[in-house]
C-alpha cells in the first residue's frame, strides 16, 4: 500500500470519491470492508460511511434503544434470540439508513454511547447545564480582514 501511495497508483485524498477508494483499498491484503470504509470516514471526511458490522456501533445501537450491554458475558450464556443482544450488521445497517445522508456523525455518537458506564445510554451532553445568567460572549463581526 506504502509503495502505491507513494507511485501515484492509489490515491487518497478529500476529494477522493469513497467507492471508488473503497474497491481500491480492498484490493490489498489485510484490508476489509471495515478498514476501507473507515479510511473513507476519517480520511476522506465523508459524512455517510455506514459501519454495521463494528462491534461498538451495534452495542452502542443496543444501548440508546434501551437494550442492556452484554458484553461482558461469555458468548456460550448468551442465547442467540436474545432480544438484548446487539442488532445483527444487515438490521443495523437499515436501522441507520433513516439518517442519511449523516451516518458517519450517528458512528461516533454510537461509539461513545458504547463507552459509556451503565445500563442506558447518555443522550444529552455529560457536562453540568450552563446556569441562565450566563451568557455567550459574543462575536466581534467588525473584524474584516480576508
Amino acid at each position: 500500500m506504502a509503495r502505491a501511495l507513494a507511485s501515484g497508483t492509489l490515491e487518497l485524498g478529500v476529494g477522493s470519491d469513497p467507492d471508488a477508494l473503497r474497491a481500491d483499498l480492498l484490493r490489498f491484503d489485510g484490508v476489509g470492508p471495515w478498514t476501507a470504509d473507515y479510511v473513507a470516514m476519517r480520511v476522506l471526511g465523508h459524512p455517510d460511511i455506514c459501519l454495521p458490522s463494528d462491534a461498538a456501533v451495534r452495542s452502542g445501537w443496543a444501548r440508546l434503544v434501551g437494550r442492556t450491554d452484554h458484553r461482558a458475558a461469555p458468548a456460550e450464556a448468551r442465547r442467540p434470540s436474545d432480544a438484548d443482544d446487539p442488532p445483527s450488521p444487515p438490521a443495523l445497517g437499515e436501522a441507520l439508513a433513516e439518517v442519511r445522508p449523516w451516518r458517519s456523525y450517528a458512528t461516533l455518537h454510537l461509539w461513545r454511547t458504547a463507552g459509556v458506564p451503565g445500563r442506558t445510554a447518555v443522550v444529552g451532553p455529560s457536562a453540568p447545564a450552563v446556569p441562565a445568567t450566563t451568557y455567550p460572549v459574543p462575536i466581534d463581526r467588525t473584524d474584516t480582514r480576508p
